[in-house]
């Protein structure tokens, strides 16, 4: 029997394929929104046509428990103080197997290269040029340094591939949104899924431990990762269901961060991204300050959460807790700062939930949908953030939808941040 017969009695037919891998005789692995075997070899894959949701796990080892095992860098846990004195949370989730990707890899007629060309010119262009305009004044998240920081990160960038695709991913994202050309805007986000995908895919390859040198590049990658899954959660809006189930993926990939701030904190703060952790630090001093002097938006929310052990059970109800303590200090943080709150305030909240939360968002339990209707407040006040855009008020107003008027006690600060616009 020859060596080809061989191959071709072990090769199990994939019936979902995309049109590349089929051509090619070798076995699909289904990912998506591009697969391993056309990533591996800088193919376009056909499943890219359909701009699914990026439903990777490759984030596991930022989130996960891979992460918080590596514990031989020389990095030191961050102070507990971090977000509000939150105990760190640390993901659980299972890796997915990568066996079939590097199979086809291995099965592949040529050696993957690299996939830069002049559209990728543009927008690493782009990205330089209109970088601080994207993350404007009004977003508040880059301020004075902003120059100093982004030199910072495209020097990362150049070390670690991975990140330097989510950056040219990003930029294409955010011209996506300043197009008029219907046409010109879905090439934008087919550019973006592509150079995400790769992104990704070269991340699982080097799975990295967080150490002084990389600890930058992967707390900018997961940084970006979740804020372009919170994009596309809400501009693949369906219906409810794969909603919220887009909604927790974001929730899970942001909560990332938390991973590579817990060893890294030290290094970063003396970084040329200081001035995030450094507005951190001294708003967690001012809200602790001002703790007892000043009303917060959550006060209702909170005490509503603390009476309703009996509609919860214990691991929910501290789960619950836990998630409403971080958007009190969210809210309570932007009461306190006298400028703009930057916007890395708000998306501090994903980054200090727990997996049992995630996991009751996915169930729909009222209350877990309740508190993110809450935090769906803050993205709308910071709509004009153009990753936020629209986000909070197609989150609360499927939120109201769902839970109907018999949560409308729960759900008066919601529905009346849409009532006053």
């Amino acid at each position: 029997m020859s060596d080809t017969a061989r191959v071709r009695q072990s090769h199990r037919k994939s019936r979902n394929g995309c049109r590349e891998c089929k051509k090619r005789h070798v076995k699909c692995d289904e990912r998506h929104p591009a697969c391993g075997g056309c990533n591996a070899t800088d193919r376009r894959c056909s499943f890219l046509d359909f701009h699914p949701v990026y439903r990777s796990s490759s984030l596991v080892a930022l989130s996960g428990s891979e992460t918080a095992k590596s514990s031989s860098t020389s990095l030191s846990p961050a102070d507990s103080s971090l977000y509000g004195g939150l105990t760190p949370a640390v993901e659980t989730e299972t890796t997915a197997d990568v066996g079939e990707r590097r199979i086809a890899s291995l099965q592949s007629d040529q050696e993957p290269t690299p996939c830069f060309d002049m559209r990728h010119l543009v927008l690493l262009h782009h990205l330089e040029s209109e970088a601080v305009k994207m993350f404007s004044a009004k977003s508040g998240l880059f301020f004075d340094g902003a120059d100093l920081c982004f030199e910072a990160i495209f020097n990362s960038a150049v070390s670690a591939p991975y990140l330097m695709h989510e950056l040219l991913a990003f930029s294409a994202l955010h011209l996506s949104t300043v197009q008029a050309i219907e046409a010109d805007k879905t090439r934008y986000l087919r550019q973006a899924a592509e150079l995400q995908t790769r992104a990704l895919t070269l991340f699982n390859e080097v799975r990295p431990d967080v150490r002084i040198e990389n600890c930058m590049a992967l707390f900018v990658f997961s940084s970006m990762i979740g804020m372009h899954a919170l994009f596309d959660a809400v501009a693949s809006y369906t219906d409810f269901s794969t909603f919220l189930s887009n909604v927790a993926h974001y929730l899970r990939l942001h909560r990332g961060v938390s991973a590579i701030t817990h060893q890294s904190w030290s290094v970063l703060s003396r970084s040329e991204i200081r001035y995030i952790t450094d507005s951190i630090m001294t708003a967690d001093e001012l809200y602790r300050q001002h703790l007892g002097d000043m009303e917060n938006e959550c006060d209702k929310l909170a005490n509503l959460v603390r009476m309703s052990t009996d509609k919860l059970g214990p691991g929910p109800h501290q789960a619950c807790q836990e998630a409403t303590q971080a958007l009190h200090w969210v809210f309570g943080v932007r009461r306190t700062i006298s400028k703009l709150c930057p916007t890395h305030i708000t998306l501090a909240w994903p980054v200090r939930l727990s997996a049992e939360f995630i996991e009751l968002l996915e169930q729909r339990q009222p209350i877990s949908l309740i508190i993110l209707a809450h935090w769906a407040v803050l993205l709308h006040v910071d709509r004009d953030f153009w990753v936020f855009g629209n986000a909070g008020q197609h989150m609360i107003k499927a939120l109201l939808a769902y839970l109907g008027s018999y949560w409308d006690e729960w759900l008066e600060l919601p529905r009346s941040i849409l009532n006053t616009d």
